[in-house]
């Protein structure tokens, strides 16, 4: 991380003189706000030379006012560093899957409002002892976001979305909150991307949403659930105003999971207590294409009861019947969906299927 900083913090290209000058920026708007809240702040000076300790300690008044400087700034860019540096996010910055990375992750970079950071003004420093940079993304060893700052922009979306369910006269909440994203600068800057880099960046943003919300212990886990979550949106997708639009939006994200939450997080659970069924599910024809409906989810639940089935005459008693409690509640929800009873239904006769199996 060290090696990647003092790359970034220098005047050797444009990217990093432009990294180095918002970091310039940042760090002098909070020593303003830290002024301001503070007493006797023009005449700091002659009480630093007035210190005799410090300039005994330092050996010139020089080196103590560097000294002074240097401790006031250093927490301050640490929890920068902190914020930025999120869920390995300085190496999007440093190792770009393109330019549209680099371009977002410095438009975002560069906007205090969307990208605040918890300086605690008004204080001498920020809270004192180790600053801890968060990773949410271990998912793998070198696991990290795929989506600049999708941690803040997953927070910014939440908190859009409230917004829009409050707003009066509205019939229509989840167009709202995606006209509202759409004229925000964040909206606007990504509506000016090419059709391949917004479908580039949705499906990253899909992958660190789900990290993020759901939890992953492995990638082909993750994979299963990419599959589960872009069905879920394509199914939203299907009875909403948008659904003729071929290139999809952030907040599509989040109205897919706010209207399937259930459903996904039965899935990951038959994932999480039967782990085994990620194999079953990998080697299915036809894997890796989302339907628009949930197909992987029934079919996750028919791999685990034909593995019982099979299991009830080899495997010993104790551990078959623990298996077979701890995937009997989301086996039993998932028979009792009201949506995927329809007739017309791709899950239909897959979830027939999976009763006679299942009740044997």
């Amino acid at each position: 991380r060290i090696k990647i900083l003092l790359g970034l913090l220098s005047e050797e290209d444009g990217l990093k003189a432009s990294f180095l000058k918002i970091t310039k920026a940042r760090l002098s708007n909070v020593l303003k706000k830290l002024e301001e809240n503070s007493f006797h702040t023009k005449n700091w000076v002659l009480r630093e030379a007035s210190n005799l300790s410090a300039l005994q300690e330092a050996g010139t008044f020089r080196h103590a006012l560097w000294k002074r400087v240097q401790n006031l700034i250093t927490p301050f860019l640490a929890l920068l560093i902190a914020v930025i540096d999120r869920n390995g996010n300085l190496e999007l910055l440093v190792r770009p899957a393109g330019e549209w990375v680099t371009n977002l992750w410095m438009f975002i970079f560069r906007d205090t409002k969307l990208l605040t950071v918890p300086y605690g003004v008004g204080e001498t420093s920020p809270q004192p002892g180790i600053i801890v940079v968060q990773n949410n993304m271990m998912v793998s060893a070198d696991a990290g976001n795929q989506m600049p700052f999708s941690w803040r922009i997953k927070e910014y979306l939440d908190e859009m979305w409230l917004e829009a369910q409050y707003i009066q006269n509205t019939e229509d909440q989840a167009e709202k909150f995606v006209d509202i994203f759409q004229k925000t600068p964040l909206g606007t800057f990504i509506s000016a991307l090419t059709e391949e880099e917004r479908q580039m960046l949705f499906q990253c943003y899909v992958t660190d949403f789900i990290v993020l919300t759901i939890g992953v212990s492995s990638p082909e886990e993750l994979q299963c659930l990419q599959i589960a979550f872009l069905s879920c949106i394509e199914e939203w997708k299907a009875t909403s105003p948008r659904r003729k639009e071929t290139v999809p939006s952030l907040p599509w994200v989040h109205l897919g999971y706010n209207q399937f939450k259930s459903r996904l997080q039965n899935f990951s659970r038959i994932l999480a207590v039967h782990p085994s069924v990620v194999a079953y599910l990998i080697n299915q024809e036809g894997y890796g294409i989302p339907h628009s409906e949930m197909v992987i989810y029934v079919l996750a639940a028919t791999g685990c009861a034909e593995e019982l089935e099979n299991q009830v005459q080899t495997a010993h008693p104790e551990v078959w019947l623990q298996k077979v409690k701890n995937l009997r509640m989301p086996v039993e929800f998932l028979c009792k969906e009201e949506e995927l009873q329809r007739k017309e239904s791709w899950c239909y006769h897959l979830l027939k299927e999976l009763k006679l199996s299942w009740n044997r």
